[in-house]
């Protein structure tokens, strides 16, 4: 009860700043100061990014924006750590990073939904456009959005089409392969960053911690 009464203050507070403050102008500093309850429902309310952390590093974002392939792994459930190499979408606005899957390649979403804690590493210069590279990874919680396996995910077409252009050659035949294009979004929530300057995996990482406490 006493929990409840605080994420209610902490709720009534943000609405305060929602209503009276542009959120664009709202202090970051006094967002933080909800608890960690009461995020969650503002999170769960789409409203996340409202709640962003101090953003990444630009040289950190261009990696991530510009990285063709990404190793995200997950925890099945013998507690055994499973890495899958995937294409990843970095939205710079509101500091999440996204994956799409496929219903046909689902134990990972099953993973997910029973253990959300997962880490995606950028380490393979090859695959990132760009000339500033470092190895980065993130440690973070995920979840998994698969009310809508159809559409939802072309809200992310836009990061898809500057990765892979030719992705519209491949939506033309939408229909004739149904099961492929049925797809959940996966949705990466960083709470602690490593970063390798010029990709040396041998020296010390600096630490970026996205959220207070993690």
């Amino acid at each position: 009860m006493l929990e409840s009464r605080h994420v209610w203050n902490d709720l009534r507070k943000y609405m305060h700043y929602w209503h009276v403050i542009p959120l664009h102008t709202c202090p970051p500093f006094k967002l933080f100061k909800l608890s960690s309850v009461a995020r969650r429902c503002i999170y769960d309310a789409g409203l996340s990014w409202s709640l962003m952390p101090p953003p990444l590093p630009p040289e950190v974002s261009e990696v991530l924006e510009n990285s063709l392939v990404a190793i995200l792994t997950v925890v099945n459930e013998r507690g055994v750590p499973v890495s899958h190499p995937m294409l990843p979408l970095f939205d710079r606005e509101t500091q999440l990073l996204y994956f799409t899957s496929s219903i046909l390649f689902s134990k990972k979403l099953r993973h997910i939904k029973r253990n959300p804690r997962v880490s995606v590493l950028f380490s393979h210069r090859e695959y990132v456009r760009s000339d500033n590279y470092h190895a980065v990874m993130l440690k973070g919680d995920a979840r998994v959005i698969d009310e809508d396996l159809s559409s939802a995910w072309t809200r992310l077409l836009g990061l898809w089409r500057r990765k892979e252009p030719y992705i519209e050659s491949y939506l033309k035949q939408r229909y004739a392969f149904p099961l492929f294009w049925e797809r959940a979004i996966i949705e990466v929530r960083p709470k602690t960053v490593y970063v390798w300057p010029n990709g040396d995996l041998g020296s010390e990482p600096t630490i970026i911690r996205m959220e207070e406490g993690y």
